[in-house]
């Protein structure tokens, strides 16, 4: 089911024995444009603290209620690795909740940390099929695996992420081959796998504040420093695609007008749909 995350902001994050939470906002990585955590505000729970919470913990997600389940206590939460959200989150930090959850590590499978970096086995980390660190050798504590798996991330230099925070990013202007055509307002994801499924784009005063549905595929590159999303579709694409009325649900039929305006192939057909493997990332963390 999709769900825009201006919708799911504010949704109570419900444990097995109680709410822990609001949910504040998402970081998704700008590789494959998944979500990868709930940025939790626990209010006057936890006071002055934020957590994060893998959707590899969601159980499911009540509409009418404003909730998204998981499962976890709260003590587990409450117990978690103390990771501000105030700073870059790095692979340390994630691998020290990973550990601490069990949650997987999604960076040792098929995530480009580097080309040709090793993972703590000898495998290239970023191909399809290497396998994930692996169990805990019954001479070793999990702590040992973890701080090995981190040491090796570290010996490498590699601290880079690729999460971004949501907020953050909602507002870049998005540039078309030919000019700008409005701004980032919400995200739409998938709660089979939270992808990202499409960028809503505000068209502003150019289509008198019209909004349309791009995915991020279509992303020719962004530059980060100047909150700038290039896209590889002319303005006259755009004027083009369907209307996307947020009060409206999104339908195949809607989708596929969508994508044949575009003339792009559609992603349901695509066996082996991975958001953000159709195009180069060459340039897309310029």
């Amino acid at each position: 089911m999709f769900y825009k995350v201006k919708e799911l902001q504010g949704y109570k994050i419900r444990a097995t024995d109680g709410d822990i939470g609001d949910l504040y906002e998402i970081y998704f990585d700008d590789y494959e444009w998944r979500v990868r955590y709930f940025v939790v505000d626990t209010g006057s729970w936890l006071p002055g603290r934020r957590v994060l919470i893998s959707p590899a913990s969601v159980t499911g997600i009540d509409r009418d209620d404003r909730a998204v389940m998981v499962k976890l206590t709260k003590d587990q939460v409450r117990n978690s690795p103390d990771i501000t959200t105030d700073a870059p989150v790095t692979r340390k930090h994630e691998a020290a909740l990973s550990n601490y959850y069990g949650w997987p590590n999604y960076w040792a499978t098929g995530y480009p940390i580097r080309p040709g970096m090793l993972s703590p086995i000898g495998v290239p980390y970023g191909y399809v099929g290497a396998p994930m660190v692996p169990a805990v050798p019954p001479s070793e504590s999990p702590e040992t695996t973890v701080d090995r798996e981190v040491k090796a991330i570290e010996e490498a230099h590699e601290e880079e992420t690729h999460l971004r925070s949501g907020r953050d990013v909602a507002g870049y202007h998005i540039e078309a081959t030919d000019g700008g055509i409005g701004h980032l307002d919400d995200y739409i994801v998938d709660d089979e796998n939270w992808f990202i499924r499409y960028i809503v784009v505000d068209t502003g005063g150019w289509l008198s504040g019209r909004k349309v549905l791009l995915i991020p595929e279509w992303i020719e590159s962004i530059h980060w420093p100047e909150s700038r999303v290039y896209v590889n579709l002319t303005k006259a694409e755009v004027e083009r695609s369907p209307e996307y009325v947020p009060a409206d649900l999104i339908t195949r039929e809607y989708e596929s007008r969508l994508f044949e305006n575009y003339n792009r192939p559609k992603y349901w057909e695509n066996v082996n749909d991975v958001p953000g493997r159709e195009t180069t990332h060459r340039d897309r963390t310029s």
